[in-house]
């Protein structure tokens, strides 16, 4: 009680204003929610936790004494019961393990008889002639201390979640603070890496990511452009391509120009690229050089053709089919566009510029059904591009496609197209446009650094066609792959173009 601070965190919740003295943490309360949303209280205060300390450390928020030193209290009691733990002998875990079944019994008959277990004298026999003294702590803890240490847990974390409310409030209202809100908000990628965008978005809310500030968007070809993207939703695409950038799946085999993946450390790299943290999360404690260990920087072997010249790395150009075939980004976490934003994060990181052409149903005679975002080195309205959502037919704008390799640039580019396997457009048509885009049988004077097109959905035979008359007989450039192999190829593209 003296570490809660009935005085100090009770009293004055952040150390000036008393926000702690009526602190809601009941059912409704932004704590309950976010816990039903992250699996649980005890999960919720640790991201809330976790985040409270990057603002902390980022001064942000003013660290608050009394919180601190309740946390401290807590910390002390879980310390000392680990070191009782550590201390029980073989001989008293064998008289722990056999005495159970008999206490167990002592301890229900007294419950059932609502009489307080730790305060039966039959319950307290057991113990004392099991000479069970840590069982005798434990148990006192659990019914003595449960409530009180986890009404103090809510109680920090529920003053925690409003002081971020007020630090994100100002963060969101500077631009210049993109990085740190959302190095503040890095606890949240697991979330956002498997969660529907509404929940994420409720997340967002409960921390203060609100009202839902929508992004500038891409510039309609023309008619009604898509429902505006709200931050939240740039948020959790951003995260959950953070994600797989700095965790790639566990599963993820070599790249198709490298012999082990990209971010796996081996014998030969600089020590001090290892990241020990990472590879914990993404393999466990086994951390074994060239198969577990994780590196921070990417130097694949680079693909042939792929690599720019001294002009610096590729500009990229994005064509997302946003159909009604392909998941809704701002209802179901769409692996797709995932893939899409760890494409434009690495190539924006790396120095170049990103367009996207986000297509459904286009109409290139009444100058509607797609939407054109230009080259641009700013994430926002790449990011709006992206997550943008038509719901209308697969149909390509074959003209506007064709603008950038007709259009002079300072750079290479490198195209990313992203589509189903059942386009609408005349066949001919489109391996007309692909052909002169991709500047396919083109030996000189090329202005494309390379391209890949994956097809989400069934095998058709305008993937074959596509693989036999583009020249991709090793099929590594005319893909068809369901959205999350699309998001891994896409991890170990990024990595073959932009390090």
């Amino acid at each position: 009680r003296n570490g809660e601070g009935r005085n100090g965190e009770g009293r004055n919740g952040d150390g000036r204003n008393g926000e702690g003295r009526n602190v809601d943490c009941g059912p409704g309360s932004p704590l309950d929610r976010l816990a039903g949303k992250a699996g649980g209280r005890e999960a919720a205060r640790s991201i809330v936790a976790a985040i409270h300390e990057r603002l902390v450390r980022r001064d942000s928020i003013q660290s608050d004494p009394a919180a601190d030193a309740a946390r401290k209290t807590l910390e002390a009691v879980e310390m000392r019961a680990r070191a009782e733990l550590s201390s029980l002998g073989p001989g008293e875990e064998e008289s722990r393990k056999n005495s159970l079944p008999a206490l167990r019994d002592a301890w229900e008959e007294a419950r059932k008889a609502g009489r307080r277990p730790l305060d039966d004298p039959a319950v307290r026999d057991a113990i004392r002639r099991a000479n069970l003294p840590l069982l005798d702590a434990v148990e006192r803890l659990r019914e003595l201390a449960r409530d009180q240490a986890a009404e103090l847990a809510d109680r920090l974390a529920a003053c925690e979640i409003e002081r971020i409310r007020r630090a994100l409030a100002r963060l969101l209202a500077e631009a210049a603070n993109e990085r740190s809100r959302l190095h503040a908000l890095e606890p949240l990628a697991d979330l956002a890496g498997k969660l529907a965008p509404p929940d994420f978005r409720e997340i967002a809310s409960i921390l203060g990511v609100s009202p839902p500030a929508n992004l500038p968007g891409g510039k309609p070809a023309g008619g009604p452009g898509p429902t505006p993207i709200a931050l939240a939703d740039r948020l959790q695409y951003q995260l959950a391509a953070h994600l797989r950038l700095v965790l790639p799946s566990a599963g993820q085999g070599p790249t198709r120009h490298s012999e082990r993946p990209a971010r796996i450390w081996g014998i030969g790299h600089p020590p001090s690229e290892i990241r020990i943290s990472w590879a914990i999360r993404r393999s466990g404690p086994i951390l074994v050089p060239d198969r577990t260990l994780l590196r921070a920087h990417l130097r694949p072997t680079p693909a042939a053709g792929t690599r720019p010249g001294p002009e610096g790395p590729p500009d990229l150009e994005i064509w997302i089919d946003s159909s009604g075939s392909m998941a809704n980004p701002t209802r179901t976490l769409a692996l797709h566009v995932v893939a899409a934003v760890i494409a434009a994060l690495s190539a924006l990181e790396a120095g170049a510029s990103v367009k996207v052409i986000n297509f459904s149903g286009s109409d290139e005679t009444r100058g509607s059904g797609f939407l054109v975002q230009e080259f641009t080195r700013d994430l926002d309205p790449v990011l709006a591009a992206l997550l943008a959502y038509h719901g209308g037919g697969t149909v390509l704008p074959l003209e506007t496609l064709r603008h950038t390799s007709r259009s002079p640039r300072p750079r290479k580019v490198y195209y990313l197209a992203i589509t189903d396997t059942y386009v609408a457009n005349p066949p001919d048509q489109v391996l007309a446009m692909l052909r002169e885009v991709f500047e396919v049988g083109l030996l000189a004077g090329r202005r494309t650094a390379g391209w890949t097109l994956f097809l989400a959905g069934s095998r058709t035979p305008l993937v074959d066609r596509l693989q036999s008359e583009l020249g991709d007989p090793d099929r590594q450039r005319v893909i068809p792959a369901t959205p999350s192999q699309i998001a891994d190829r896409t991890l170990a593209l990024a990595a073959e173009v932009y390090t």
